[in-house]
């Protein structure tokens, strides 16, 4: 079907209520899938984490959690983990089985990882304008053990604001963290780059950078993509150097723009935007070496995460599931949620490099889905 609405019944649909009375709560944005196993977490009366079996839809395991912390700078699922932080305190869980690995006293937040270590930063706070100390660390997946990375300067005794932990490696092969900050509160408008290996060796700092304060970023291949409101930059990390800025066109710079998604599949930036001026949610794809869009597709509001699955690209607007040709954005279908439902989140695609079939599962507030994927 060429771009039409069309109802898929799903393989299987798993209601996460406790009780038909929890109307007022909501599945959260956090998910992860390892070994076939689909980890949710549920703000409800009381706050759930569960394993869900992507084949059958049953529940695995299900675990009970205190001061869960709804967010996506408080939570990051990756390999077997999901890192959840309350704060106060960082506690790892496997999500193939369920049980906690580790569980650190510290305040984690802006958490991001690769292979087996996960990144975020601590503060500690004396007031909500007054921070005494911010750092990035280092925790280790394996062994728990964890290591301070680096702690940005300072200005006016404020200590600086860290907006961004980015894991990545370069041509060699080595892990590097790049972290994005401002020098204090009083100078959130001019931002910084320092880059550090994992073993907390820096190898430069307070870079400036072309930096919004509502931007998301993305790096690949030693290249950094920063989205902010009004524009879109490469920035070469090992050169130290811009490579090149495109403007959004007809937004000016001082009107705030929603940024939902910034993803890169297949040496292609897929960038979703929200467009006040024009009332406008625009999908774009753009080329990473010039900046130019390939094509450009409108889409819904409220789009929070996108996923690639052998040459689809799958997100989720309130209303529907959508499939788009990653090539040439190509629409496959779009597809309401079941029974009047709004669509919350796309959790994940699967089966990606098997010869099972492959799966797209999406939630709304209250059950997770499961469809088939394109061929």
């Amino acid at each position: 079907s060429n771009g039409v609405v069309i109802q898929q019944q799903p393989l299987w649909a798993y209601d996460h209520r406790k009780f038909q009375s929890e109307f007022g709560n909501t599945l959260d944005y956090t998910s992860g899938i390892s070994d076939n196993v689909l980890f949710t977490a549920y703000a409800g009366t009381k706050d759930y984490l569960r394993g869900i079996d992507v084949n059958t839809g049953k529940k695995v395991w299900e675990v009970e959690i205190n001061n869960y912390q709804s967010g996506r700078d408080f939570s990051y699922p990756f390999n077997d983990n999901i890192a959840l932080s309350d704060r106060n305190n960082l506690k790892v869980y496997s999500i193939a089985k369920g049980f906690q690995k580790f569980e650190k006293t510290i305040n984690a937040t802006h958490l991001s990882g690769r292979e087996s270590n996960l990144y975020f930063s601590s503060t500690t706070s004396q007031s909500s304008l007054n921070i005494s100390s911010m750092s990035v660390w280092k925790m280790n997946m394996e062994s728990g053990d964890i290591k301070k990375l680096y702690s940005p300067p300072t200005e006016d005794s404020v200590a600086a604001i860290i907006y961004q932990n980015i894991p990545f490696v370069n041509e060699d092969n080595q892990e590097y963290v790049a972290v994005i900050y401002s020098k204090s509160f009083n100078q959130k408008d001019h931002f910084y780059l320092a880059v550090s290996n994992e073993e907390g060796e820096l190898k430069y700092e307070e870079e400036e950078l072309p930096v919004k304060g509502s931007a998301l970023a993305q790096i690949d291949n030693e290249m950094l993509y920063i989205l902010n409101p009004d524009e879109l930059v490469c920035y070469d990390i090992s050169k130290k150097e811009m490579v090149w800025k495109k403007t959004n066109s007809g937004l000016p710079e001082d009107n705030y723009s929603p940024i939902y998604c910034l993803k890169i599949f297949d040496n292609k930036l897929f960038k979703l935007q929200y467009h006040y001026k024009d009332d406008y949610t625009g999908l774009q794809a753009i080329d990473t070496k010039t900046g130019n869009i390939i094509w450009e597709q409108e889409a819904e509001y409220f789009i929070y995460n996108m996923e690639e699955l052998n040459g689809v690209i799958y997100f989720v607007g309130k209303k529907y599931l959508h499939a788009l040709n990653l090539s040439t954005g190509k629409k496959y279908w779009q597809m309401e949620a079941p029974d009047g439902e709004e669509w919350w989140l796309l959790n994940s695609v699967i089966n990606k490099n098997s010869n099972q079939e492959a799966k797209v599962i999406a939630n709304t507030r209250y059950h997770s889905y499961c469809f088939k994927a394109v061929y």
